[in-house]
């Protein structure tokens, strides 16, 4: 094994056979203890105190160490290894000190050549790490969530693979993305209605593209931070899907028809127009997430469950542009009022006729034309429909049960607009689908091959 320091990484590579692959540290408080489990894939990440640690792996075997506080390196059994072992989330605990009562914790996705695209087991190891921080002596006050590389923070859930594997892994997949957001929607959820507080609270950090899933994690999180290298999107129409993960709940709730605009036409945001549109709830320049993380870490530290969300407001405050919420706010989105007066329709078909109507002379009409041109019709009228409904929704909950229903009603059939856009758009990617005619619109009822999601 080589390893090599470098300005506070440590890189470990290793011999790429099926033996023995490339190592991965993964940190977990436990016990005072730092574990490190073996990763398919070679990685370097920023680890405070790596130099000490020496690896007790053979090279013929996977293995699990642990470095502990005095030093001592460790090597585990099954039953203690409590990290992800496919290494596509990694956890980070930033601590100020020994004997704080609150902690902060940084979950990292961790697939970048796929731009952080949600797999299934991601989704289950999320809900896990959640679960275990919701627990009444985790100590943990704050969870972030951010991706890995400079592209994305997620681009999606991993719909080629629902798309190969088909029906079943639909229902599969969908069930377990669905619960994770929901339950990462709870804590904002019961602050904003005046429930009992939940812990931790949730801040995603939405730096590079943040499309579909992606946007599911982050937007019913209580804090959403927006970078200047944001790009949002709900692009679900254009693969015959609808505007999934809640997103029946959050979009109507947005300024006028903005969020109807999003849904149809799949429209791309930046991350400070983002904050404009209160999709974010704050705006910090990529330059500045370090010094963050670190005030974020000490701000935790020191505050009380009780006050803690007023603290971390003000602490990522602290870190945004100068002005920045002197400006006009949401009247500042470009064509934001376009957007109402278009968007605002009762029918697809209407918003078609006016955006032909003006698309010679308006380069908004013209672009959204085309946008909408490229989505599933049935879709389209589909999503109208459930951001509809979604406005008298009076629970997260009751968006994500219908969002399940709708992706089983269009996952089912393998005939279905789903798997025709998904092979035009990600498999093929020949850009031509063959939408399905006339389009078939499905029932809001529960579906009668798959269960209702059960949401605790």
């Amino acid at each position: 094994m080589k390893r090599e320091r470098l300005a506070g990484y440590v890189r470990c590579r290793l011999p790429r056979t099926n033996s023995m692959r490339s190592l991965l540290p993964y940190p977990v408080s436990r016990f005072g203890s730092r574990h490190f489990i073996i990763s398919p894939r070679h990685l370097s990440i920023r680890m405070p105190g790596l130099a000490r640690f020496r690896s007790t792996m053979s090279a013929q075997q996977w293995r699990v160490g642990s470095v502990r506080d005095d030093g001592s390196v460790v090597e585990l059994d099954h039953a203690d290894r409590c990290g992800d072992q496919d290494g596509e989330i990694l956890e980070e605990v930033l601590d100020r000190s020994d004997d704080t009562r609150l902690t902060l914790k940084v979950l990292r996705l961790h697939r970048p050549k796929v731009l952080n695209a949600l797999s299934e087991p991601m989704c289950r190891r999320l809900l896990l790490r959640w679960q275990q921080y919701r627990t009444f002596d985790s100590g943990v006050g704050l969870a972030v969530i951010t991706g890995t590389g400079p592209r994305a923070f997620c681009a999606g859930g991993d719909v080629k693979r629902v798309w190969k594997e088909g029906p079943l892994s639909a229902e599969s997949f969908f069930r377990a993305e669905y619960t994770l957001d929901y339950a990462l929607g709870l804590p904002e959820e019961m602050r904003r209605t005046g429930g009992t507080p939940i812990a931790p609270l949730i801040c995603t950090v939405m730096d590079g593209i943040t499309m579909g899933g992606g946007a599911g994690l982050s937007m019913h999180a209580t804090f959403r931070i927006a970078t200047d290298h944001t790009v949002f999107a709900m692009p679900e129409c254009a693969i015959g899907l609808h505007p999934d993960v809640g997103a029946s709940y959050f979009l109507p709730r947005l300024e006028g028809a903005m969020g109807t605009y999003l849904a149809l036409t799949g429209a791309q945001m930046t991350g400070l127009d983002c904050f404009r549109a209160r999709i974010a709830t704050h705006y910090v320049c990529r330059a500045h997430l370090p010094a963050l993380f670190d005030d974020l870490a000490g701000t935790v530290a020191t505050s009380h469950m009780s006050r803690l969300a007023h603290d971390v407001d003000a602490c990522i405050q602290r870190h945004e542009p100068d002005g920045l919420r002197q400006t006009d706010g949401v009247e500042s989105v470009a064509h934001r009022h376009d957007m109402d007066r278009i968007f605002g329709a009762p029918s697809v078909a209407d918003i078609i006729q006016t955006l032909q109507a003006e698309a010679p002379s308006s380069e908004f009409a013209s672009k959204s034309l085309e946008q909408l041109r490229q989505g599933s019709p049935a879709s389209l009228t589909l999503s109208l429909l459930s951001l509809k409904r979604g406005r008298q929704f009076q629970s997260l909950a009751d968006s994500f049960i219908q969002d399940f229903r709708l992706s089983m009603a269009l996952t089912h059939d393998r005939e279905s607009d789903f798997y025709e856009g998904v092979r035009a758009k990600l498999v093929d990617k020949d850009n031509q689908p063959k939408w399905r005619e006339p389009p078939l619109i499905p029932s809001f009822d529960p579906h009668p091959h798959y269960a209702d999601l059960q949401l605790a």
